[in-house]
């Protein structure tokens, strides 16, 4: 999994962050009907509160004014932060798409992404009063790791080895010990 390219800027309309998605898109040689929507924050789906002429509208509905679908995502942060974390972690049976190095993550960030790298790296969970780490996110300045939790919505959890760790490779092995295990030893005869 990559994450190519994206931006974070506070306060912007919804037409000037729709400019932004289809430069990006645009960029990348994306056309519309290639896309699938963006998983969003399921919050992006309810209607706000208007003033006393109109009902307010949604954002999914303003951007979907401009081209842009959205999805609504997982909003849920334990669960997030665990299918993320799984990204993250060396696995020994991983081969770098880049280097071609065995041990490694599956989830990788582009250099035009420090936006996304800045904040989470300052990601931090709550500490009780004895300065002790928990197991509670803080809930402040946690932008980057809730649009990382949404893009990951859909993305299958990494499945986990279950073979025996002493077994030689398949390649190594001319499946005498997977034949011993389906059949048994085999007697001797005389």
């Amino acid at each position: 999994m990559f994450l190519l390219d994206g931006f974070r800027l506070a306060g912007i309309t919804v037409s000037d962050a729709a400019s932004h998605i289809h430069r990006i898109r645009a960029e990348a040689g994306l056309l519309g009907d290639e896309l699938e929507p963006i998983y969003s924050d399921p919050d992006v789906f309810r209607r706000k509160t208007g003033n006393s002429k109109t009902v307010g509208e949604t954002v999914d509905r303003m951007f979907n004014e401009y081209g842009i679908t959205l999805r609504r995502a997982n909003n849920d942060i334990i669960s997030g932060i665990g299918k993320n974390w799984t990204y993250l972690s060396l696995d020994p049976r991983h081969e770098h798409p880049i280097t071609g190095m065995i041990l490694a993550p599956h989830f990788y960030v582009s250099d035009r992404c420090s936006w996304f790298v800045d904040e989470i790296t300052e990601y931090y969970f709550k500490r009780d009063t004895s300065d002790e780490v928990t197991d509670v996110p803080v809930d402040r300045n946690d932008h980057a790791m809730d649009m990382w939790k949404y893009a990951m919505s859909n993305r299958p959890k990494l499945a986990r080895f279950v073979g025996r760790k002493d077994d030689p490779p398949a390649w190594m092995a001319w499946h005498e010990i997977e034949n011993e295990r389906r059949v048994g030893k085999k007697a001797r005869h005389k």
